[in-house]
């Protein structure tokens, strides 16, 4: 995998990004309200009682966690090229339209199951920016290519918004002054995966969050960030288990995004 190459990710400022919609289909006037399908949702697998336990209000903010776990706060830096980057965090961004009910994916294809708004700003916007493509293409790798130079943005954004991360001014060149980003305090943006990493070592049941969150960064090449101490085949198969028993809806995304960043990395 060639995906875990260093980039800086400048440009995504603390401010609210605007809407992007310029490498969308152009949108087409609607006259009727959008389809509200009710009745339909994603049954999760039932999680064992220290999972439960463990995470029982969390809310499902996976692009978050995907955001903070690659991420080097040290450098500003991703561990990530950034169209790889984008893949994963988008993928992130339409978990989580599953866990919120307003999504499910058939056939490859995602389709809106509740398009009412939501509480979470970014999800509307999400959904907002989905329902304004005029398109009947909507599988998975077209919303991936879609929404991925925004969702880098609108997820950074929204991690200032809830106050874990704070815009810093990053000296990148001797003349260069970039924006970048910091922990808000200390702890605030320490990484998902080294939590998720402890879990896994312990041998503790996975929520669907957090089989989610091993899906995404081992479909972006990162499996060593979850699977210390394990060596690469043994890594793998550990996370291969636990994504095995994802929801469906979940599966086909994660799996997507894996394509995805095979493509993108020439492999």
């Amino acid at each position: 995998m060639t995906g875990n190459e260093q980039t800086t990710t400048s440009g995504t400022g603390g401010g609210e990004p605007r809407t992007r919609l310029d490498r969308m289909p152009s949108a087409s006037s609607r006259t009727e309200s959008p389809t509200v399908i009710t009745g339909v949702g994603v049954t999760g697998d039932t999680t064992s009682n220290d999972a439960a336990t463990r995470t029982p209000t969390r809310a499902a903010r996976i692009a978050d966690d995907v955001y903070l776990s690659v991420h080097d706060f040290d450098a500003d830096r991703s561990r990530l090229r950034l169209p790889i980057l984008e893949v994963v965090v988008t993928g992130g961004l339409l978990a989580e339209l599953v866990l919120a009910g307003k999504a499910t994916v058939g056939g490859g294809r995602l389709m809106i199951t509740d398009a009412h708004p939501s509480a979470d700003p970014l999800i509307h916007r999400t959904l907002a920016a989905i329902l304004s493509a005029a398109s009947d293409e909507r599988d998975l790798a077209f919303w991936l290519d879609v929404l991925g130079p925004q969702s880098v943005g609108w997820i950074a954004a929204r991690l200032v918004r809830t106050g874990v991360l704070v815009p810093t001014s990053v000296r990148r060149r001797l003349s260069d002054v970039g924006l970048g980003h910091a922990p808000a305090r200390h702890g605030a943006g320490s990484s998902p995966a080294a939590r998720l990493a402890q879990t896994i070592a312990e041998g503790t049941d996975l929520d669907e969050h957090e089989r989610c969150l091993a899906a995404l960064l081992y479909a972006a090449g990162l499996t060593a960030l979850i699977a210390t101490g394990a060596d690469d085949s043994r890594g793998a198969a550990l996370i291969e288990r636990e994504i095995g028993l994802l929801p469906d809806a979940l599966g086909v995304i994660t799996r997507e995004v894996r394509t995805a960043v095979t493509g993108s990395a020439g492999v």
